[in-house]
């Protein structure tokens, strides 16, 4: 939940993932559903409110050796460009 007399805008939220091996950090940015995910991406589901990693990103996660995700909250929106 966001501070007393703040709004929490899901817009404005991004993901950030360390693979624990020594490789540079990777900021996902957020797809606008799930039916339209790409590589490096999430999206929010809109019944939970739950940050979901796209497929091909949760699977890359998962091979990390040590992998850390963190929830980022930007001042702008996150959105990533649907996949043509």
């Amino acid at each position: 939940a966001p501070p007393q007399g703040q709004d929490l805008d899901l817009s404005k939220v991004a993901v950030s993932y360390e693979a624990g091996d020594g490789t540079p950090a990777k900021t996902f940015g957020q797809a606008v559903t799930g039916d339209v995910c790409v590589p490096d991406a999430f999206y929010v589901d809109a019944a939970t409110n739950k940050i979901v990693l796209c497929p091909e990103t949760c699977t890359a996660a998962q091979r990390g050796k040590n992998p850390k995700i963190d929830v980022l909250f930007t001042c702008a929106p996150t959105f990533v460009d649907p996949p043509k």
